[in-house]
């Protein structure tokens, strides 16, 4: 007996438009000269909304879930024609309630811009737009801060008065906002951070990337701080701090991003922070910092620290591994970039269960061959009934690129619960004269590695 397509349950009807859906390109929806939304991927998949009633219902919630908006003006001070009259309509539709698709919507990406030209029309309309989308819970907004440097050409550019500070407090107003990504990027001496926070708290994750070409003014970090602090349920908590060059060593010390920064307005919660994820790049985290905001962290399963700016990053990182273990916190998921301080491998060896791991080589003295063989003889048996993604080397040859010998090849054959591989190799031309290469495609490599991919 065959079943229509149409008598499937529910939930297999939606997983079936879920996974088609996610596989269909990105759609167009509006387009102005100033601003650009896009609410879904494909038209031709949205009209399965007409099919049928039930279709309707199943479609209708996954084609409208994201919203993307990207608010910015060309480099001239003409409008077109009508520009203000076409928002005016466009949000008296908003505001009348008959525009209910955007109920749906559940991620909301905004992309803000500065710009010679008026953007305040769509401002408006985009305010009008917000307060509707009251099931959002993820927002993404990646926003070019203004400069206060009147005389750097590159910074040229403003937004209108009290845009940034409107939206955000209609952002804050969310009624289901749990989720928070912010990316500050620009260029210049002195970006003025004209993005106030205080409406904003009660999430469940907050991801700062700071890519601006110069360190955060001294009123950014304090703001990020007491947002932490009015989030007393967070468990993620990312800061990406890209600096600028291959290397940072070109900014003052008292310029670089530290974890006390972050962290100094919850000190004066009545209850500690019960976070389960900690992302820093580009965070210089001393012991002293770590520890004295160590309450916070008593829950952590997932530690990702690299690029710490620091001459003492490596110590740093072992300084870190060596309070967890002190206060018995054993962690499902490391990424880090500084190998050879001691701590690390005592810290792996010490304990089983971790599902995710990455080493990557930094310093010159994380290019030990003894570090490798310690790596794979103490830390990977430990973890062998966990471990589901291994990542090990970086994009120069070190000693962690080399091709493995029996030893390290039957340890990764051991890890029968690894789905995700990634390992850096470096093939030298010894190794092409004595057709050394062969191990990597040899049955007891690759049963090892793809045994559950």
């Amino acid at each position: 007996m065959t079943t229509a397509f149409n008598d499937l349950p529910g939930e297999i009807l939606t997983k079936i438009i879920n996974f088609v859906w996610s596989s269909v390109g990105t759609y167009d929806f509006f387009r102005g000269k100033h601003i650009t939304f896009f609410i879904s991927r494909d038209p031709t998949f949205i009209q399965l909304r007409l099919v049928s009633k039930r279709f309707h219902y199943a479609v209708t919630p996954i084609v409208f879930s994201s919203f993307y908006a990207r608010m910015d003006a060309p480099s001239t001070k003409h409008e077109f024609p009508g520009l203000i009259e076409a928002v005016e309509q466009t949000r008296a539709t908003f505001e009348s309630g008959n525009a209910t698709i955007f109920y749906h919507v559940k991620r909301l990406e905004i992309i803000t811009r500065r710009s010679f030209g008026s953007q305040r029309p769509w401002f408006e309309l985009f305010q009008a737009l917000l307060p509707i989308m009251i099931n959002v819970y993820n927002v993404e907004w990646d926003h070019q801060l203004p400069s206060s440097d009147p005389n750097d050409d590159r910074v040229r550019g403003s937004y209108p008065d009290g845009v940034i500070e409107n939206m955000l407090q209609s952002v804050g107003a969310l009624p289901k906002l749990k989720e928070l990504h912010l990316r500050f990027s620009g260029v210049g001496a002195n970006p003025a951070t004209d993005v106030h926070l205080e409406p904003v708290a009660a999430l469940s994750t907050l991801e700062v990337i700071w890519d601006h070409t110069h360190s955060p003014d001294p009123g950014t970090l304090p703001q990020i701080s007491a947002l932490l602090a009015r989030c007393p349920e967070i468990k993620i908590f990312s800061f990406n701090a890209r600096y600028p060059g291959p290397k940072p060593f070109g900014l003052k010390n008292d310029r670089f991003i530290r974890l006390e920064q972050l962290f100094e307005e919850t000190s004066s919660l009545s209850t500690t922070l019960r976070l389960r994820s900690l992302e820093l790049k580009g965070v210089i985290v001393s012991s002293f910092e770590w520890r004295g905001c160590m309450p916070h962290f008593r829950f952590l399963e997932t530690l990702i620290m690299r690029l710490d700016p620091s001459t003492q990053a490596a110590i740093n990182i072992g300084e870190v591994l060596i309070a967890l273990s002190e206060q018995q916190i054993y962690l499902r998921e490391i990424d880090i970039d500084a190998l050879h301080h001691p701590a690390v491998i005592d810290y792996l060896s010490s304990y089983s269960g971790l599902e995710k791991l990455a080493m990557r080589p930094r310093f010159l003295l994380d290019n030990s061959v003894e570090l490798v063989h310690r790596f794979f003889s103490t830390v990977l048996s430990r973890h062998a009934n966990s471990l589901k993604s291994l990542r090990i080397g970086c994009n120069i040859p070190t000693a962690w690129s080399r091709v493995g010998g029996a030893e390290q090849l039957s340890q990764l054959a051991s890890c029968q619960q690894l789905e995700h591989l990634f390992y850096w190799v470096s093939v030298t031309a010894e190794d092409v004269a004595v057709d050394h290469a062969h191990i990597l495609v040899s049955s007891q490599f690759m049963d090892g590695a793809t045994s559950n991919s």
